[in-house]
This record gives C-alpha cells, structure tokens and sequence, in this order.
C-alpha cells in the first residue's frame, strides 16, 4: 500500500460529513464569502479567521515534519537502514520488526523485493 495523498479527505468521509450536517459546497462558498466581505469592512473576527485559518497561518499548527536522511554507505551505495533495502533478518526478530514498522510508517510494502524468500511467504 502507497499513501499517495495522506492529508486529503476520503470521500466517503466528505460524503458522510455531508449528509451529517447538510451543508453543501456552495453553502460554504457563501458563508466563506460573507467573512472575507465583512474582513473587508473591518470586523476583526471575521479578519483574524481569514488571515489565520483561510490563509494558513494556522494550517501547520500542530503539525510535526520528519526528514529522513540516510546516508550513503562506503561504496556509495544506498544505506543499509532505509527500509526500502533488502534485509536479511530473519522472521520475528527484533531487527525484522523494526524493519517492517519502518516500511509501514513510510507507506511501503511490509516485505523488499530480496528480502530472504523465507520471509515472502510468512504472511500466506
């Protein structure tokens, strides 16, 4: 399994959110409309949301980045601890775990092409 867009809404989320409070796009397109009218006269509330939360300021609150940087190996091959690489650790080990956990979170197969072909068929 690939995420290809983890921050999008699956649609049958937007759909269930829909019929919950059936409010629809175009209502949202009025009511956004009216704020940005009244920031333009003024109001302070109406500004601040604009601003802050239409605009971004507030979109990252909360949000945590990580960069992964593996470094080369000595020849200049790819590091050995990414986990897209082949691994050799056998099943159930503490490194195997470890390895796949890594795969999950970065939205990766749990098993490598190359990984032992013990290990290609420990899940049926």
């Amino acid at each position: 399994m690939v995420r290809t867009d983890p921050g999008a809404t699956p649609p049958w989320l937007a759909e269930l959110r829909a019929k919950a409070f059936g409010i629809s796009a175009a209502d949202v397109g009025e009511m956004v409309g009216g704020l940005i009218a009244r920031a333009k006269k003024g109001d302070v509330a109406a500004l601040k949301f604009v601003l802050r939360d239409l605009l971004g300021e507030g979109r990252l609150a909360g949000a945590t980045f990580i960069q992964n940087i593996y470094e080369p190996g000595p020849d200049g091959a790819p590091a050995d601890d990414r986990p897209d690489r082949p691994t050799k650790a056998r099943p159930g080990s503490p490194d195997k775990i470890e390895r796949m956990r890594r795969r999950a979170d970065a939205g990766l197969d749990l098993f490598a092409p190359g990984d032992g072909a013990d290990e290609a068929g420990d899940l049926g």
